[in-house]
């Protein structure tokens, strides 16, 4: 079976995600499943020689469930697109680009698109000119050579930052666009759109090409409820962690 999960932003204070992550890996952790997160499985990630705890329990937990036969793929978001090379390696999973289309295995007929979903909020023009910043190869080598003490110190203030900023924008601008969304579609033929990102629960319906297309938003998780999509072969549906 395919599950697909998004925005844990696992961080030091967040135990009770941690458990409900936990929980998850453990039950699903078998021969033939496999696991996408479709990114900001992390608050934050300043580079993978984070030496902080939650990161490396994090790792072990991903470790410790591609150890007992999941298959994991990672899609970086716009909290953890610094994940890389050295992360993936140690956590045993496999870096997916944005967007992914994905075969559903035995279903050839049966196409997901993946994508984190921020690449989709085209109306708000100051987000995308941050995303291509922090995205550029320089910027991220710079970054990266700075102190882990630095590092954090400017993950922090872009948080705060973007926080405040986001309490000004108007709803159409930290959701989806419909045109972006149909245009990355289109491509595709029909596929079943997943994301998470906009924290709009819920299972959407558009007209590309004279088709009809789901798109799924992802669940974001709190301390007390996970929520998962399962593909089992025949039908997706979604699920609480507990």
């Amino acid at each position: 079976m395919l599950y697909f999960i998004s925005d844990l932003h696992l961080a030091d204070d967040t135990p009770g995600i941690f458990a409900l992550f936990r929980a998850l890996l453990d039950r699903i952790a078998r021969e033939g499943n496999s696991l996408y997160i479709l990114g900001d499985l992390f608050s934050v990630w300043i580079g993978d020689d984070d030496d902080a705890i939650f990161a490396q329990d994090a790792i072990g937990l991903l470790r410790h469930a591609a150890n007992q036969g999941l298959r994991i793929f990672f899609q970086r978001g716009n909290r953890d697109f610094l994940a890389g090379a050295a992360f993936a390696k140690s956590a045993r999973l496999e870096l997916l680009p944005d967007p992914y289309r994905l075969i559903a295995p035995g279903e050839p007929e049966k196409i997901f698109l993946l994508t984190h979903g921020d690449i989709l909020c085209t109306e708000d023009g100051e987000y995308q000119a941050f995303r291509r910043q922090v995205r550029d190869p320089v910027w991220q080598s710079d970054f990266l050579q700075k102190p882990l003490t630095e590092r954090r110190k400017l993950a922090a203030l872009i948080q705060a930052e973007s926080a405040q900023e986001k309490g000004r924008k108007a709803d159409y601008q930290t959701d989806v666009s419909g045109s972006a969304v149909e245009d990355m579609i289109r491509p595709y033929g029909q596929p079943t759109l997943l994301h998470g990102h906009t924290h709009r629960t819920g299972r959407y319906y558009h007209l590309v090409n004279g088709l009809t297309i789901e798109r799924w938003v992802l669940k974001d998780w709190s301390e007390s409820q996970g929520e998962y999509l399962c593909w089992d072969g025949e039908t997706l549906t979604r699920q609480a962690c507990l």
